[in-house]
């Protein structure tokens, strides 16, 4: 504790040429108590909390000439409590321990550093000031490891100039270290971070930040041999500026055989808070490479509101290796602005949409690419099989957007730029995408997906993209129109309910195979600008000019890969939910498509297709050269502005594979001249359906009728009475609300959807994507067919007969199914079917010689393994009815199930109550009753091995039959039919024979195991076996059915248009009265008053009445809520009435 020279008093000077070694808590090798003291030191060494040399007073000159080393917490080289101090160190300082080289306590502090300093540990730091305007001037160098702090500055104005090298690693260490307000600090050095240090943090309002020297950023293993991230420059605080004019450098590599994982994150330049700017001048360079495991890193981060972000040397990015490293070059979160200039580049090798983004906009942020700069990205997609949902520009969240107002040269596969979550995105500058060797998955130059997120080509904007590849069938990516093919590229998509657009003034031109203008899968799409197609692969040489074209085509039945102006819808059903809308032109040259169509989609051409061929070329197949075509069930609309020019041979104004609709109410010509209906150019021929518009009204009422039937092309709601006789085919939604009626007098083709919330009758139904019927519903039809992956979900009551012909199709009852037609099942076919439980299965009709005379009747003979049917309601059969009847197959191993809750009962039936086929084994859990004469509960199928398990409970006959006299005789309850059949009543089950004459089991079986329960309740001639029955066994261990499947789950349904005659809300409004006792009039219709609306009490000025009434303030149809109306004032009390 003790000193070794101490001085009291001011303008004292003390020359210690030596070395001064301090040692033990309270220890101090110099004293100065007083003003304007000089101190001039050699070496110094404190260690054990002791301090070399200690100046309490203001204006005190320190210069330390030989070198300083301090360890241990407490110790301290220089220690300054005052105003005005100068420090001049000019030997090296080595600190560690948690030490500190030189601490200053006040303001005004002048440190100049011409050595090194080297700081470890935590709690150690070089040089610590503590009060405003400090002025420190860093020359040598600086490595700080272990935790430790560099310099420290905390105070306001305080100024910092580095213009040595600054080494930071390790977390916790950080090399410059300013929390105050109004701080300066400028770099003309280098600062180098790794392993989780941050080399400058600067934290407080009006900070400005010069950074002239260079900033390495680079990944580096710790002692674990794992990699570790690290920050360059972190500025938190408001108003801050921040200049760099030198360089930005972000590195991670891993060797090609190392097998090291990474952890953290690579930040180069983080600034947090509002109002700051940043100006980037210098260039910001990340380099990423790994063959094993993916580095994460940024470039410049920006977070809070109303920073601005100015990049005017561009930002170069390499992201390379077998992995896709997580890379940001610009990201903003919130409302700031980031504008790019200058020439940047990425250069990226993974899997498409890899996770390296130039810049990634969030929360109300916004990126512009000025007319000053070029972007060249280069996208090397490594596989076909995996895809990411990111872009190289990505915006995200309301009111963010990115701009790109100059060059983009990328390649065919490049995610280029993606709205998501409300978002935008758009260009007006120049985007060329060339072609690109392999195979990349599908991909969209710019992208919106979600509903509110928006992209567009601007007024000036150009897309150009060249493709030398032709598509190729792939693995599936239903947001994407071409599910399923590969090498296709859109120039703007929508996807789930997004928008894009192409607008006046803008241009998009396409050269090769699969390339689209604008397409849509679930969305809209308006063209209002120019789209040049040209379908023929372009022959490029080696300097990428066009020296050559090639006709493709998948095949003249199959077009849909060729090129398009636009495509909309899917080629997959459920995947389709779109419009798309051209009132602009395009021009289609040798090959393609003006608009087309696909499952879900319609087009409308308000504007101008052309059709043209290159000199000397000639068809080279059918179906080459298309206008508007339909595919999938699409509708096409040429509208009564819209016009197809044909100005090739081979060119032909619609095109449609036998699924879609295509109406012409425009103009086609030919050669110049207006086109004859019948000439062979018009493809195939426009419908001559009606096309309906719309549907009526709730309270309207409305019969419609048309040979050539109806066709309906946008999602359209019914709310009143609509009868339509002919046949009707909806491409898009078709809703009948809860208290519409629709009945269609012919048959109801459904291509996107149906939900039917009312009364629906129709002669037949056919379904190619899901239909609803709700609990409020009723549907009735002879016949609902399904096709493709149709579902028919039923809430509600739905009286005819379902078929279907594939195991993708789904039966899901909650509601009341009856089949009433004679003979006719309630579903047959090839499908799955869930009964669940609470609802019920029946029929009304007769069963007739030759008929399915089932409930559920599965026909199909090739596969029974994945047709199965799950019963967890009730089915009743009657009149002859079986409930379930199966065909003979070649497969094994599938399961029929009437799980705990199921109840199937059979009154007479003719067959078997549950009639199996060969391939089909049966599990009751639940309850099964059977009547009638020579009845059969259970039947199991010939050959193969079959199981037949109960575990619930089999009533053969019924106790209220047997009093009554309905059971019948000769009555079984599980009978087998083949030598390799296996009969189980489980330890659970339960079989109750109440008919006489009649038996548990039956048959010709394998074995016949009872485990379970069998009472024989009869009065005369019941047993356990039929006669005849036949087995090798007669006991074993129960068979344990497998888990029953569960249904499908209903996903959404898009919200139906609104009812045009709904009531609007009357608020805010008040009733102005006058002396003479008049009032003011509103006429309306379909109105509701809301609480709000008063009547003033300006007529009693006229009338001494204590009642007054005022006639005709509302007049219309359909008014209500009259009672809500009261006064504006306390002293009178209104009462409305109608």
């Amino acid at each position: 504790g003790g000193t070794g020279t101490k001085v009291d008093g001011d303008g004292a000077e003390v020359n210690n040429n030596g070395s001064t070694t301090v040692d033990g808590d309270g220890s101090t090798g110099t004293a100065v108590t007083g003003d304007d003291a000089v101190v001039n030191n050699g070496d110094t060494a404190a260690t054990g909390g002791g301090t070399g040399t200690k100046v309490d007073g203001d204006n005190a000159q320190i210069n330390n000439n030989g070198n300083a080393t301090v360890d241990g917490s407490g110790s301290t080289g220089t220690a300054i409590t005052g105003d005005g101090a100068v420090v001049n160190n000019g030997g090296d300082a080595t600190i560690s321990g948690g030490g500190t080289g030189t601490r200053v306590d006040g303001n005004d502090a002048v440190i100049v550093n011409t050595g090194d300093t080297t700081a470890d540990g935590e709690g150690s730091a070089g040089t610590v000031i503590n009060g405003d305007n400090a002025s420190f001037d860093q020359q040598g160098d600086i490595t700080v490891t272990n935790g430790a702090t560099g310099i420290a500055v905390n105070g306001a104005t305080a100024k910092i100039d580095n213009s040595g090298t600054i080494t930071v690693t390790d977390a916790g260490s950080v090399g410059v270290s300013v929390s105050g307000d109004n701080a300066t600090f400028i770099n003309s050095g280098t600062i180098d971070s790794s392993l989780n240090g941050t080399g400058v943090s600067i934290t407080g309002d009006s900070a400005s930040v010069t950074l002239d020297g260079t900033v390495n950023v680079h990944a580096e293993k710790n002692a674990d041999g794992v990699y570790q991230g690290a920050t360059g420059v972190s500025v938190a605080g408001n108003n801050s500026a921040t200049e760099i004019t030198g360089n930005v450098a972000i590195s991670g590599s891993m060797a090609t055989d190392e097998e090291a994982t990474t952890t953290g994150k690579l930040d180069g330049i983080n600034v947090s808070g509002n109002s700051n700017s940043v100006v980037l001048d210098g260039t910001l360079s990340m380099t990423l490479d790994s063959q094993n495991q993916p580095f994460s890193a940024s470039g410049i981060t920006v977070t809070g509101s109303d920073n601005d972000v100015q990049i005017k040397g561009g930002v170069t990015i390499s992201s390379q290796g077998g992995v896709d490293h997580y890379a940001t070059g610009i990201a903003v979160t919130g409302k700031n602005t980031v504008t790019v200039s200058g020439h940047s580049t990425l250069d990226v090798t993974g899997v498409n949409g890899s996770p390296t983004v130039f810049a990634l906009v969030n929360e109300g942020g916004q990126v512009i690419l000025t007319e000053d700069s070029i972007l060249d990205t280069s996208s090397n997609t490594t596989t076909t099989l995996n895809y990411n949902p990111y872009s190289v520009l990505q915006s995200a969240g309301e009111n963010s957007s990115i701009v790109n107002e100059g060059i983009i040269n990328t390649n065919v596969g490049t995610a280029l730029m993606r709205a998501d979550q409300g978002a935008s995105v758009s260009n007006s500058g120049t985007i060329n995408a060339k072609p690109v060797d392999g195979n990349p998955m599908q991909t969209s130059m710019i992208r919106a997906d979600g509903s509110g997120s928006a992209a567009a080509n601007r007024d000036g904007g150009v897309i150009n993209i060249e493709s030398t590849l032709a598509p190729v069938y792939s693995y599936g990516n239903g947001a994407y129109p071409l599910k399923w093919y590969a090498n296709t590229e859109y120039a703007l998509m929508a996807s789930n309910y997004a928008s894009v657009q192409n607008d006046t003034g803008a241009t998009i031109n396409l050269n090769g195979a699969g390339l689209f203008g604008l397409g849509a899968s679930k969305g809209t799409a308006t063209n209002a600008g120019t789209i040049n197609v040209d379908g023929f692969i372009p022959t490029l040489d080696g300097d990428g000019t066009i020296t050559g074209k090639t006709f493709w085509q998948i095949s003249e039945s199959s077009p849909f890969a060729m090129s398009a102006g636009m495509i909309i819808g899917s080629t997959d059903a459920d995947n389709g939910d779109a419009t798309g809308l051209n009132t602009g032109t395009i021009n289609v040259n040798n090959e393609g498509f003006g608009m087309l169509a696909l499952n879900g989609g319609t087009v409308t051409n308000q504007g101008t297709i052309n059709l043209t061929a290159d000199e000397g070329v000639t068809a080279s197949a059918d179906n080459q050269l298309i206008g508007m075509g339909v595919m999938n069930g699409g509708t096409a609309i040429n509208d009564e502005s819209g016009t197809i020019n044909i100005d090739a041979d081979y060119g032909q104004a619609f095109y449609n594979d036998g699924t879609g609709t295509i109406f012409n109410y425009g103009a086609i010509n030919l050669n110049g001249s207006p086109m004859d209906d019948s000439d062979a150019h018009m493809g195939d021929a426009p419908t001559d359906a009606v096309w309906l518009k719309n549907l009526t009204g709730s309270g309207d009422t409305d019969t419609r009728a048309s040979d050539t039937g109806f066709a309906i092309t946008d999602a359209m709601a019914n709310y009143g009475s609509e009868t339509l006789t002919g046949d009707v085919t909806s491409a898009n939604w078709l809703y009948n609300e809860g208290n519409g009626s629709l009945t269609v007098n012919g048959g109801l083709t459904v291509i996107t959807g149906l939900e039917n919330s009312g009364t629906l009758q129709a002669d037949t139904i056919s379904a190619s994507s899901s239909l609803y019927n709700r609990a409020s519903g009723s549907m009735t039809t002879n016949t609902l067919s399904l096709s493709n992956s149709a579902i028919f979900f039923n809430e509600g009551d739905f009286t005819g007969s379902v078929i279907a012909d594939s195991k993708d199709q789904y039966v899901v009852n909650t509601g009341d199914m009856t089949v009433a037609e004679d003979g006719k099942s309630l579903a047959g076919g090839t499908f799955r079917f869930f009964n669940q439980q609470g609802a019920t299965l029946s029929n009304t009709g007769n069963a007739v010689e030759g008929g399915e005379n089932s409930i559920i009747n599965v026909t199909n003979t090739s596969t029974s393994n994945s047709l199965y049917q799950v019963n967890s309601g009730t089915i009743t059969a009657t009149n002859g009815y079986s409930a379930i009847k199966t065909a003979n197959t070649s497969a094994l191993g599938a399961w029929i199930w009437n799980t705990e809750t199921g109840v199937i009962n059979g009154v007479n039936p003719d067959a078997p109550l549950v009639d199996l086929g060969v391939g089909y084994n049966f599990s009751n859990a639940g309850t099964i009753n059977v009547q009638g004469d020579n009845a059969v509960a259970i039947s199991g199928g010939t050959g193969y091995t079959i199981k037949l398990v109960n575990s619930g409970t089999i009533n053969v006959g019924t106790e209220e039959g047997k009093a009554d006299g309905t059971n019948g005789t000769g009555l079984i309850g599980i009978k087998g039919n083949g030598t390799s059949t296996t009969i189980n009543n489980t330890a659970d089950g339960v079989i109750n024979v109440y008919a006489d004459d009649s038996y548990a089991f039956g048959g010709k079986t394998k074995a016949i195991i009872n485990n379970g329960s069998i009472n024989l309740l009869c009065d005369t001639g019941c047993g356990i076996y039929a006669p005849g029955t036949t087995y090798t066994t007669d006991s074993g261990e129960d068979i344990v059915a497998p888990t029953a499947n569960t249904a499908p789950s209903q996903g959404t349904v898009p919200t139906p248009p609104a009812d045009p005659n709904a009531p609007q809300v009357l608020t805010d409004y008040v009733i102005g009265t006058n002396a003479d006792g008049s009032a003011g009039t509103l006429k309306a219709s379909n109105l509701v008053i809301g609480d709000d609306v008063k009547v003033n009490t300006g007529f009693t000025s006229g009338t001494a009445a204590t009642t007054v009434v005022l006639q005709d303030t509302f007049t219309g149809s359909n008014i209500q809520g009259a009672d809500n109306i009261t006064s504006t004032s306390v002293v009178w009390n209104a009462q409305g009435s109608t």
